[in-house]
């Protein structure tokens, strides 16, 4: 009896820690979907929070792991750390790189005409082979993936085009990303189904060149057919 007891306590227990971080993680999404609360000193303690959210987005369950994701997503499309600087901290004048700040801006704002925007200037920067963009491709990756989970339309086909462009400068690299996307089950189904069709559209792109990308492109497509929700396994079953 005093086994179970303990058993029964330790899941209580666990539940309350559940419940506990699922709110903090649902406040820290708010603040994030919120720029005007989310300046730089704040955003540097979330850049701290990295190692546990990772952790929490693999190891966590359930809600946890899907509010881990989430808040992680929103602060790396939004992390401009990577952006060059000169030694007064003062953005680089390497070309390129005053475009990308006010992009930052752009997406950090709570107005969704803004973000939008600025992922329209990201895509431009993309298709004209910025050498910076071009450095910081995994940067770039997670600013559209980001994005991706924006319920309106035309933000989340801006972040669409800017995964289609980056596939078609460098496949090899985003094509993997896309692919680990559609099939996360952790994922919401919306950003699945996203992924899949950046997937498709990007690999229209490729023409010949599909069939070197395809190892990675057509295993994913076809565990996607037997997804669990209809819309992603009608997105990927569109390709055959």
């Amino acid at each position: 009896d005093s086994a179970q007891a303990a058993v029964e306590g330790g899941e209580e227990l666990l539940r309350a820690e559940n419940d506990t971080c699922e709110l903090c993680l649902t406040v820290l999404r708010a603040l994030l979907d919120d720029g005007n609360h989310t300046g730089r000193a704040e955003m540097a303690l979330v850049y701290d929070m990295y190692p546990a959210l990772e952790t929490l987005a693999e190891l966590g369950t359930g809600d946890v792991a899907r509010a881990s994701q989430e808040v992680l997503a929103l602060a790396r499309g939004r992390d401009a750390r990577w952006l060059p600087e000169d030694a007064t901290g003062v953005p680089s004048a390497e070309e390129g790189a005053d475009v990308l700040q006010e992009v930052m801006q752009d997406l950090a704002d709570p107005l969704l005409p803004v973000r939008a925007h600025g992922l329209v200037a990201l895509r431009r920067l993309v298709l004209e082979r910025n050498p910076l963009v071009l450095r910081n491709i995994p940067r770039i990756l997670d600013i559209f993936q980001a994005q991706l989970r924006e319920e309106d339309t035309y933000v989340h086909e801006m972040a669409i085009a800017g995964l289609v462009g980056l596939s078609d400068i460098r496949p090899s690299e985003t094509f993997p990303v896309l692919c680990a996307s559609l099939l996360d089950a952790k994922n919401p189904v919306d950003v699945r189904a996203k992924a899949a069709e950046a997937v498709l559209r990007g690999g229209e792109r490729c023409g010949e060149l599909l069939a070197a990308h395809a190892p990675v492109i057509l295993p994913a497509l076809l565990r996607g057919t037997g997804d669990p929700d209809a819309f992603v396994r009608a997105s990927c079953l569109s390709v055959f």
